[in-house]
């Protein structure tokens, strides 16, 4: 065999696979700083904290999650909706629930999700301040409905 012919069977693919590791490590070092900075930015302009909870719309309500119970759990079927959803405590240690979808939303799934939010007493807030895309992205906030809101 030829030393190329040994390059080619032996080294070739190595340096492949651990060029694909290397891109994946790279990805996942920037999604971590990407979260970090998503962190501080979140804290600083609204003072939410991250929470290891699910992110789901029941939670933010007090109640369980229950996709895995059932695949028709709020966050599942708006699962769209809720692309690039975290979710966090304010001040007062309740979960607030955020997304930032960067594509295009029905009017009706938006006043359907709507709908179903505030039958679990809660309220969604819709403001085109994406933190995580801005100018591609909207910010979405399900939060505790306020005493002073309907």
């Amino acid at each position: 065999m030829t030393s190329d012919e040994h390059r080619a069977r032996h080294v070739e693919p190595h340096r492949a696979l651990a060029k694909l590791f290397a891109d994946f490590v790279d990805a996942s070092a920037r999604v971590a700083i990407s979260r970090a900075v998503d962190s501080r930015a979140m804290e600083a302009k609204f003072g939410f904290r991250p929470s290891a909870a699910r992110t789901c719309p029941r939670v933010v309500a007090g109640k369980l999650c229950q996709s895995s119970q059932d695949d028709r759990c709020l966050c599942q079927r708006y699962s769209r909706l809720l692309d690039h959803g975290r979710i966090w405590l304010d001040r007062a240690s309740r979960h607030v629930l955020t997304a930032e979808p960067d594509h295009l939303i029905s009017a009706q799934e938006l006043a359907a999700f709507e709908r179903e939010v505030e039958g679990l007493g809660l309220e969604l807030i819709i403001s085109g301040g994406s933190l995580w895309c801005p100018g591609s992205a909207f910010l979405l906030m399900v939060v505790a409905r306020s005493r002073e809101s309907p």
